[in-house]
């Protein structure tokens, strides 16, 4: 690791100089941060933008719209921008936060980077530790394409890496300074070193803290992609992904404190005081796209290796999640295999999806889990037809893993009734990936979202009502009077229904409100998450100042508490009450190829969580700088 570092520092600190051919034309330039980047000699096709997707997105975030949130963590970005999702948030910048989409839990989400699935020991995506600094496109899937696609019943994040084309040294910034002993950096350095070769690479460094005992993070990602332009249409890459990713698994406020002395941090104890886990991904992913000039058809394949290892850091009490009685706490996995990807137009009118997986699957022992070695398997297909203003699609997924057959469907119809109004409905079902540390059990999913969407000149808005059952629910057990006493089973099926949406308004010019709901019902309880925000723009130019004022109101009866040994969460009762985030206020500008961003949350100190036990912090400022520079322009 120390070898990577290094090699980045070199690429930092000493830009290689451009490949001398004075004579190459310039035959086309690339956008970037409002950047000119000369291009390199071979015209890149419209369609290269194609390549590391899976073709059947729901919707796209391009970095080009990132660097205006205000963000840490690939998290928070999908907070703001994705309207079905519900915050698991513990609170802490970087710390096992998550979301749940639709009323699925983290667990039913997938993290993929150009195709390939990438993850935790757990068997649980980590959406903290990936740099959102490297990123083209994320793609987002849900309902009947995360089904059939990657037999996800909640999303699918899908980040397609930077496809930067310049012969001339491209870099990029990215720091973040708060309280709670935030800090963090993100460098990210491109440039061709020979025609129609390029390398960019990367690091990211971020640690946070806050006033409960053991709940930090520090985590470290290095990156280095090298990508060949074989035509204009053709491409090979190889990729190497690093992330080492400690946490203190703190287990929020000590039970017995939280609704006496929370809010006196010098007095606030955690129910994990010594509790931690170091998690070691590396992913190497060779790629190959190539693409038909028209796009009538799009192919990619990967070959990947998957290297994971979990270091459990326990002080007091080692001997509860050591692997065996020589008291070694070090797990490691092994994956690696293939899969590939195409999109092929078989009539005017009609396109084939069609993908598929083979690999080796390795899950290592621990006590909370028994050893896995074998191949797994999946492939799927999805027919999309358009007749008129309508649009249907038809999709199924069959998958052997972890030893079980896995069996996914969907279908999915939208029509365009008017003039920038569109409704869809979706409905899909899903046999759930098991979880090797909740004994390899696994979910039935059926879920059903109708959707409209209308934008008009002043306004906007996206609805969706949505019912979903679990049969055979995953239900961990929490006993607050021994937290390490969790038991694991399945219960009857749970039945979820709501609506979730967001509506913005421009109310005169520059100043918008957006309001952002999703309420919902699981069994007999109620829960509801309200969220707003007014903001003004000054635009000049391409330069703007915004800034703002934002807050989230919570009603609920009980909420998820989340078992940092586990990983998952467990249904908990908390007193019904309306908890209010105490407003925050944010500001962005953008200047040249600077963004500056500043926040500060929770002004009034409120005591608002969005899990049970796992209060956010009160008066937090950060400030935040991404600049794009290049050398030779």
């Amino acid at each position: 690791m120390p070898y990577l570092f290094f090699l980045l520092l070199v690429l930092f600190i000493l830009p290689l100089n451009s490949y001398s051919d004075d004579t190459v034309p310039v035959t086309d330039t690339v956008v970037v941060d409002s950047a000119i980047v000369v291009a390199d000699s071979v015209v890149l096709h419209k369609q290269f933008g194609l390549y590391g997707n899976i073709f059947v997105a729901s919707d796209t975030i391009s970095y080009h719209s990132i660097p205006s949130h205000n963000y840490t963590t690939l998290a928070d970005i999908l907070y703001s921008d994705l309207d079905f999702v519900t915050p698991l948030s513990t609170g802490i910048a970087g710390n096992a936060n998550a979301y749940s989409a639709f009323g699925a839990l983290s667990s039913e989400n997938g993290l993929l980077l150009n195709g390939v699935s990438i993850g935790s020991i757990y068997g649980v995506a980590n959406m903290e530790a990936v740099s959102p600094e490297f990123v083209s496109n994320i793609e987002i899937l849900f309902g009947s394409k995360s089904a059939v696609v990657a037999g996800k019943s909640g999303s699918v994040v899908n980040i397609q890496t930077p496809k930067f084309d310049t012969k001339l040294p491209y870099s990029r910034i990215w720091y973040t300074q708060g309280d709670n002993k935030l800090i963090g950096v993100d460098a990210t350095y491109s440039q061709n070193f020979m025609p129609n070769w390029n390398i960019t690479a990367g690091f990211r460094r971020l640690s946070a803290n806050s006033f409960y005992a053991n709940s930090f993070v520090n985590s470290w990602n290095g990156r280095i992609e090298l990508r060949h332009n074989i035509s204009a249409l053709s491409v090979i890459s190889l990729l190497y992904h690093f992330t080492n990713y400690e946490q203190g698994d703190f287990g929020g406020v000590l039970f017995l404190d939280y609704n006496t002395n929370n809010n006196s941090p010098n007095e606030t104890r955690s129910n994990f005081s010594n509790l931690a886990d170091r998690q070691y991904n590396t992913d190497v992913i060779l790629s190959y796209w190539q693409s038909a000039d028209d796009t009538s058809l799009v192919f990619n394949a990967n070959a990947f290796f998957k290297h994971k290892e979990n270091n459990i850091l326990f002080a007091s009490q080692k001997e509860l999640l050591m692997i065996d009685s020589s008291g070694r706490n070090i797990a490691r996995a092994v994956d690696y295999g293939v899969n590939s990807y195409l999109c092929y137009s078989l009539l005017e009118n009609v396109k084939l999806d069609a993908g598929g997986e083979i690999g080796y699957n390795n899950v290592p022992m621990t006590l909370l889990n028994s050893q896995y070695d074998g191949v797994g398997a999946s492939v799927y297909g999805n027919a999309t037809a358009t007749m008129g203003d309508a649009l249907l699609s038809v999709g199924a997924r069959i998958a052997r893993k972890y030893g079980q057959s896995l069996f996914s469907a969907g279908a999915r119809a939208d029509k365009n009734f008017a003039q920038n109004l569109l409704f869809s409905a979706d409905v899909s079902l899903c046999n759930t990936e098991p979880i090797p540390v909740l004994s390899y059990l696994n979910e039935r999913h059926i879920l059903g979202v109708v959707n409209a969407n209308k934008r008009s000149g002043s306004w906007n808005m996206n609805v969706s009502g949505f019912y979903r059952a679990i049969d055979n629910p995953i239900q961990l057990d929490l006993d607050r009077s021994n937290i390490y006493n969790s038991s694991i089973a399945t219960g009857s099926t749970m039945n979820i229904y709501g609506i979730v949406g967001k509506v913005d308004i421009e109310i005169v010019k520059n100043l918008v409100c957006k309001v952002k709901f999703n309420a919902y019902v699981e069994d007999s309880d109620a829960k509801c998450l309200l969220s707003g925000l007014a903001q003004y723009s000054y635009v000049k130019g391409v330069n703007y100042v915004s800034g703002g004022i934002r807050c989230n109101v919570l009603m609920d009866g009980s909420k998820y508490y989340y078992n940092p040994v586990y990983k998952y969460y467990s249904q908990v009762d908390t007193e019904d009450r309306i908890e209010f985030d105490g407003i925050g206020a944010f500001i962005s500008a953008k200047f040249g190829n600077a963004y500056v961003r500043a926040s500060f949350d929770n002004l009034l100190g409120s005591n608002f969580s969005y899990l049970a036990y796992y209060p956010i912090q009160k008066q937090a400022f950060s400030l935040s700088l991404t600049w794009a520079f290049l050398d030779g322009k």
